[in-house]
């Protein structure tokens, strides 16, 4: 029975438990080094979230000097857009134009009955670009198979349909892919179809949109969309008119509610910045951490850095920016109330507030000085932001810093734990040779 191990039966003491009591009590330091580690990635996480909240400031404040932003654009019209549709394609001539729709363009329509067998069928166009499909039909397909293969011919001059007459016989309708005049097709397919003229388009000519502009003469379109009967728009015919649509073209002019979203957007990112880093300036650390998640908590709490880049962003937000009449955040209706008993929770906070009237006096009195204002703030911003993140910025620094110091507790973690497993193994080690020896 040499080598047998029970814990304590010469001796009468559990020795397994004693190591057991040892080891926790060493492992203790183990968790130290866990709640460090804990700590400062718990400071990493707050830093890379204060981080995002300026890249998003960055951007917003880069929106507000895009030229988009302030790009002059036309608006398109139309008095019944239901039947008449108008997109702008480009620089459109200002004023107004009427379309009297008569006949929306169509596709050629030919019909077919059908005898089963096998067999091939063609499809050609018969004028513009030319274009023939062969469909090979299988002895036993029914009609609807042979449909679903021209259907599946995507570059086929025509689609198909199955439909049944008064009489309850199925009929195969092929229609042009193209509208007009010349889209007219020729089916060969031998004894496997036979034309039916109850579905066939009788007059050709008649497949043409028939339009008057501005109460001029008839014109046919073998399509419905016109790209150049006005230049800079697209237009849609969509149904035939009781009247003529009257479609109208607005002079190119700034979107400033658009431009107001974007100034919006630079104020609620601004404000998500300041709250984000109050949030973490005012979390207490928990003095006796029960676990990894307190012990990363409160790691920024009252943290001169970001109090002084706060303190840093407040005074970039009122400084005076040289310009033609528009000099402050203030002078466009963005503040930030003065801080006292009575302000608002904006005030005390630091947060910027936008009055929307005065901002839109200011694009309404000058929108360009409002424009050149924005290209130098949003310079002063991208520097501001470099400072803190870009590469050597402050706060990249810190995280830097801060993913050394895990590596290094992490290399210290796998050293103890290393060393603990030993002590643990030598330990039992020698409580067993103890059990041996009054054993024997």
């Amino acid at each position: 029975m040499a080598g047998l191990a029970l814990s304590g039966l010469a001796s009468g003491v559990d020795t397994a438990s004693i190591v057991d009591q040892l080891m926790a009590l060493e492992r203790q330091k183990i968790t130290r080094l866990q709640h460090r580690q804990a700590a400062v990635g718990g400071q990493q996480s707050a830093l890379k979230e204060i981080a995002s909240k300026l890249a998003t400031l960055r951007s917003a404040a880069q929106d507000l000097a895009a030229d988009g932003t302030w790009k002059q654009s036309q608006t398109a019209e139309s008095s019944d857009p239901a039947r008449v549709a108008v997109a702008l394609t480009g620089g459109a001539g200002i004023g107004g134009h009427t379309l009297q729709v008569d006949r929306l363009a169509s596709s050629m329509q030919r019909g077919f009955s059908f005898q089963p067998g096998a067999g091939s069928i063609q499809i050609s166009y018969q004028a513009g670009e030319p274009k023939t499909v062969t469909v090979d039909v299988e002895a036993g397909a029914t009609l609807q198979q042979v449909a679903d293969s021209i259907n599946a011919k995507a570059g086929g001059p025509a689609v198909a349909a199955v439909i049944k007459n008064a009489a309850g016989q199925e009929r195969l309708v092929l229609s042009s892919r193209k509208t007009g005049s010349e889209s007219d097709f020729t089916v060969s397919a031998g004894s496997l179809l036979t034309a039916d003229a109850a579905y066939t388009t009788a007059d050709a000519a008649k497949l043409d949109a028939l339009y008057s502009l501005d109460g001029g003469t008839q014109t046919p379109s073998k399509t419905n969309v016109l790209e150049n009967l006005l230049p800079g728009l697209r237009v849609t015919l969509k149904g035939v008119t009781a009247a003529p649509a009257t479609i109208g073209v607005g002079e190119p002019a700034l979107d400033r509610d658009a431009v107001k979203t974007k100034v919006k957007a630079f104020v609620d990112a601004y404000n998500a910045v300041v709250n984000t880093t109050n949030t973490k300036l005012t979390e207490k650390r928990v003095a006796n951490p029960a676990s990894e998640f307190q012990a990363g908590l409160g790691q920024l709490y009252g943290d001169t850095g970001m109090r002084g880049m706060l303190g840093a962003l407040r005074a970039e937000m009122t400084e005076i920016v040289s310009g033609a009449g528009i000099n402050d955040l203030a002078d466009i209706g963005i503040s930030i109330p003065k801080s006292t008993a009575s302000t608002s929770e904006d005030g005390k906070a630091g947060r910027l507030v936008l009055d929307e009237a005065k901002l839109t006096q200011a694009l309404e009195t000058d929108w360009t000085a409002v424009s050149g204002f924005f290209d130098d703030f949003a310079a002063d911003v991208e520097t501001f932001v470099k400072k803190q993140t870009g590469g050597s910025g402050v706060i990249d620094e810190r995280l830097k810093s801060s993913t050394r110091n895990l590596d290094r507790l992490k290399d210290q973690v796998e050293v103890t734990n290393e060393r603990l497993d030993a002590k643990e193994e030598r330990m039992r080690a020698q409580f067993a040779a103890m059990e041996l020896a009054l054993q024997n």
